[in-house]
């Protein structure tokens, strides 16, 4: 077993390096602290546990434990998909008081987590298999031992395992490219592997190993995490089979739905969807193949965890639950972020030792949520609990009657498509649903009702329960800062973005934030949610119009035919073609228009200076012309940014970027920013624009800017361009700071490639600098490239740039000047413009 991401120490083994740490606090004695199980698996329904009378699914390990404990029904994820559930479990805190009210990577962890309390009291704490999909490290988080196996994730311990074992798979990824099957959706086929490795399998035995070689002299805290029953759905064969053969439930069909609106193809991401027949049969023996899988798998974990905490005369503590659920079919719906019981009540039950009077075989159907988890866990173990919003649920354990709280509040965000953002309260019974989009309400009766089927909103006798709950969700909402609710109504179509960044919980309730005194137009999904997209299934998207056909694509590495050979890291346009020229004009393995570095001019390693490479990026369509690349803050400058790469009536390419530096994290004062683009073997490896050279009284022309090589000579500067910009003696991008002595005098220049012209036009406004290097893209593949720079930036202030990129037959300078005055002149006019023309 290889053992990663450990603190330092100088331990030479994993039982060593527990030996090493130091010993728990003052308070609980050690002995009397429990072990700590959390048993995670992603996307389980709350429903599916065979001991709630699931109609297919068999888990019969988690029935025993449901019997040991008690299992809440009605338990939420506050923000149901991966990020935000995580981070809200992590730190105890609603999105309400964090921020995090939807999807989004990236979002710094700025207060003490679950693990790092338990860890500081003198708990080993270990981390085995998926991530908490969060940006910062397992060791940040407070997890000690970190053991990868994500199942989407290239290169972690599980993928280099399973490399190691069955080389010919090319790794998970490759894997699961190959069976037809992909992270999201209901395509679904067997395991066709060995049994052990698989990755729920794999996990299991991992996290064993951790509780048979952690010394037993402090406590453990440890979670073992799965990917499944999250898609891919590839249960070994015999589960697999098991639920091919036998009678499946319907899903839930709301009278509330518009079917007629829903397809067999999918629309949304795939989050809508009419799954019927063998799609719908093989979509859920996949899933409930899974859940069965995983039921069996605990068994032996349990076990162990079990025997040792008995040996070692310590209490122990088992908690099961999942970070959201999964709709599959249910009302034309697939994935999660929705407000219905598939998608946001998740299963949870804790079972403990008899030394902390748990009651057995209890039931609770009170509002309960993942952000819980935290304050019981330290209550337990005799910690102290920072301030948090989740509530301790001991009293509930052990059977006293006490109320947790009157209802529970859950939302999300837009995700894949506006309609979708909702907010909800449920009070374990009845349940009350607002769409922010359009103002559309929903009420349920849960106890009646348990699938959603029933719409009680438009029915008479329900009229005084909608007006108390509308009542309860205008006050709930008045604080927030969308503006969803000023005391008396709910306001719909306000703008509803996943994170309310650089808000504190005091300012959560007093202040509002947005663009409200922002003089920039909003030209993309950062700037204005009510900019509908899908996420597709491809990292890439081709765009076509006129003559010219730009493939649009994320950091991902892909390799098939629109994209052959493309490396991970390089992203913006991965081909550019033209009818008369249909060879990539960019290198085609890597990319033009390519977000490259973000920097302030100090020295740092070459993962911070290629940031951009290698953060997670978002593709999102917005129409058939236009395409963005979303990219979270940043884990070390924290940039959160948006690419718009929209394709005019004439072929030609504007890309507008909106970013927010999101902390103060650029020690110069200054965002340093550049974009490559990478030309496949021109004739010439230079570019030219209109401008002079320093030191001669020629009035303007063409200059030819050639550099003898990389680095050198490198940058030409706007002629009123007197900005200087600290850096350190030794900053290793060479490119940026070695300027030229030719200065532009109009915001453009051209290169030349197989008779084509390629085409960079900026606004004067953005103060671009222009930079070529002969190699960049390797012997005979210049680098035709531009910086943009943000002086005196503000942290959470958006700043904008748009330039446009033609690519067109060339004849002569002249005609390019010509072809180009339309383009330059839209981007000098004053008022801002649209970066789509409504196609």
């Amino acid at each position: 077993m290889k053992w990663l991401h450990m603190i330092q120490l100088a331990c030479v083994s994993p039982m060593l390096l527990f030996a090493c740490l130091g010993t728990a606090q003052a308070g609980t004695p050690t002995n009397q602290r429990p072990d700590i199980l959390i048993l995670m698996p992603d996307q389980w329904r709350g429903d599916c546990l065979s001991i709630l009378e699931h109609p297919a699914v068999r888990t019969p390990e988690l029935d025993k434990l449901a019997r040991q404990g008690t299992l809440f029904r009605r338990a939420y994820a506050t923000v149901p998909s991966c990020i935000p559930a995580r981070y809200a479990m992590l730190t105890g805190l609603f999105p309400q008081t964090s921020g995090v009210v939807g999807y989004r990577g990236g979002i710094p962890i700025t207060v003490p987590t679950k693990p790092q309390i338990l860890r500081d009291a003198g708990y080993r704490t270990a981390l085995v298999g998926r991530n908490m999909h969060q940006s910062v490290g397992a060791e940040a988080l407070g997890y000690q031992w970190n053991i990868g196996g994500s199942t989407h994730v290239s290169g972690d311990d599980y993928d280099q395992a399973l490399l190691k074992a069955a080389p010919d798979t090319g790794g998970i990824k490759a894997l699961v490219s190959s069976m037809g099957l992909s992270y999201n959706h209901w395509q679904a086929a067997p395991w066709p592997l060995a049994e052990e490795l698989h990755p729920t399998t794999w996990v299991a035995q991992q996290a064993l190993t951790v509780v048979q070689q952690t010394p037993a002299n402090a406590p453990l805290f440890l979670t073992a995490s799965f990917y499944a029953p999250h898609p891919p759905l590839f249960p070994p064969q015999r589960y697999f089979d098991v639920y091919l053969e036998k009678e499946l439930p319907e899903p839930a069909r709301g009278d509330w739905v518009d079917w007629d609106k829903i397809t067999p193809k999918g629309s949304h991401g795939g989050s809508r969807v009419l799954l019927e027949g063998q799609r719908l049969r093989r979509a859920q023996a996949g899933y409930f193949g899974l859940i069965e899988q995983l039921d069996a798998e605990f068994a032996s974990l349990i076990a162990a965890f079990q025997a040792r905490s008995e040996k070692a005369g310590r209490p122990w503590m088992i908690v099961f639950t999942s970070d959201h659920g999964e709709m599959l079919g249910d009302h034309g719906y697939f994935r999660k972020c929705e407000p219905y019981e598939g998608s946001a009540n998740i299963p949870m039950m804790i079972v403990g030792s008899p030394e902390l009077r748990f009651r057995a075989g209890q039931r609770s159907f009170q509002p309960v949520a993942l952000e819980d988890l935290l304050p019981t866990l330290t209550e337990l173990a005799g910690i102290e609990t920072p301030e948090v919003d989740g509530v301790s649920l001991v009293p509930v354990l052990r059977g006293e009657d006490q109320q947790v709280r009157p209802w529970l509040h859950f939302e999300h965000s837009p995700i894949y498509s506006q309609p979708q953002g909702f907010h909800a309260l449920t009070d374990g019974r009845m349940k009350y649903i607002w769409r922010p989009a359009d103002g559309a309400e929903q009420l349920f009766d849960l106890d009646a009702d348990p699938l959603e089927e029933r719409d009680l909103s438009a029915e008479p006798a329900s009229r005084d329960q909608l007006q108390r709950w509308r009542r309860l969700m205008i006050e709930r909402l008045a604080p927030r800062p969308e503006g969803f609710s000023d005391g008396q109504q709910l306001i719909p179509g306000r703008p509803y973005p996943p994170v309310q960044a650089g808000l504190t919980r005091e300012e959560m309730l007093v202040a509002g934030q947005g663009f409200a005194d922002d003089p920039l137009p909003a030209l993309t999904t950062l700037s204005d949610p009510a900019i509908e997209y899908r996420v597709p299934d491809r990292p890439y998207v081709v765009l076509k119009r006129g003559d010219v056909e730009a493939v649009i694509v994320d950091n991902s590495a892909v390799d098939d035919d629109v994209l052959p050979g493309h490396r991970a890291g390089y992203n913006g346009v991965g081909a550019l073609r033209h009818t008369q020229r249909r060879e990539n004009v960019f290198v085609p393995s890597v990319a033009g228009l390519n977000f490259e570095h973000i920097h302030d001019g100090t020295v740092q390693q070459r993962m911070v200076l290629f940031e951009p490479r290698n953060a997670p990026m978002q593709l999102r369509v917005i129409d058939r012309h236009t395409a963005e690349l979303y990219q979270s803050p940043t884990p070390y400058y924290g940039l959160e940014s948006c690419h718009r790469y929209h394709l005019l009536e004439d072929g030609t390419i504007e890309m507008t970027f909106e970013c927010i530096p999101r902390r103060a994290s650029f020690t110069h004062g200054y965002v340093g920013l550049f974009w490559a683009s990478y030309i496949q073997q021109p004739e010439s490896l230079d570019i030219h624009f209109k401008g002079y050279t320093e030191g001669q009284q020629e009035s303007p022309g063409w200059i030819r800017g050639v550099t003898p090589s990389h680095g050198v000579l490198a940058t030409h500067l706007a002629e009123d361009d007197q900005r200087t910009f600290d850096h350190d003696p030794q900053f290793p991008l060479t490119l940026v700071f070695n300027r030229s002595q030719h200065r532009f005098t109009e915001p453009w220049y051209y290169g030349v490639s197989h008779a084509m012209a390629l085409v960079f036009i900026f606004r004067s406004q953005d103060r671009p600098r222009l930079t070529q290097s002969p190699s960049g893209g390797g012997r005979g593949n210049p680098a035709w490239d531009f910086q943009y720079f943000i002086s005196d930036y503000e942290v959470d202030k958006r700043y904008q740039m748009v330039m446009r990129t033609m690519y067109l037959p060339y004849e002569s300078p002249e005609q390019v000047e010509r072809a180009s005055a339309v383009h330059r002149q839209a981007l000098d006019e004053p008022q801002p413009h649209s970066a789509t023309d409504g196609a």
